[in-house]
């Protein structure tokens, strides 16, 4: 056990002995009449002081399990897990990179086809132009 836990439990400890102390007072506290305590006032500071007590107590709790949560073998545990993620995702997307490059040299044969069809297809319509019979301006007649 650290200090720490230590410290927290000894705050615990007197809360709660704190807390049965005004707890006794409060059933014995008398109320009204002579040498009384004029209405009750006390009762309700105890019990105000009861429930402070109650808070702190569950907020030393939370502070505890808070800080058992944060500790440094979760901080590198996150870290490694980040970097982890980053390296698969590196390691993933580089061949996504590459294929790219290896498919513009299979494309190219693709292309050289096409640039091949295009002109053939360039050569088929001058041809065609050609034989149409021409207007008065030198262009093709319209029908």
């Amino acid at each position: 056990m650290t200090d720490k836990e230590s410290d927290e439990l000894a705050i615990v400890r007197r809360f709660k002995r704190e807390n049965a102390e005004l707890a006794e007072a409060n059933r014995t506290l008398k109320q009204g009449g002579p040498g009384g305590t004029s209405g009750g006032m006390d009762a309700t500071d105890s019990k105000i002081a009861a429930a402070e007590a109650r808070v702190d107590t569950k907020f030393a709790q939370l502070r505890g399990d808070l800080e058992k949560f944060s500790t440094k073998s979760t901080v590198w545990g996150a870290a490694g897990t980040v970097v982890a993620i980053l390296l698969a995702v590196a390691a993933f997307g580089g061949d996504r990179f590459d294929s790219g490059m290896s498919i513009s040299s299979a494309m190219s044969t693709f292309y050289d086809a096409q640039k091949k069809r295009d002109a053939e297809q360039d050569r088929k319509f001058e041809e065609i132009l050609k034989r149409l019979p021409t207007g008065k301006d030198g262009t093709a007649a319209q029908k």
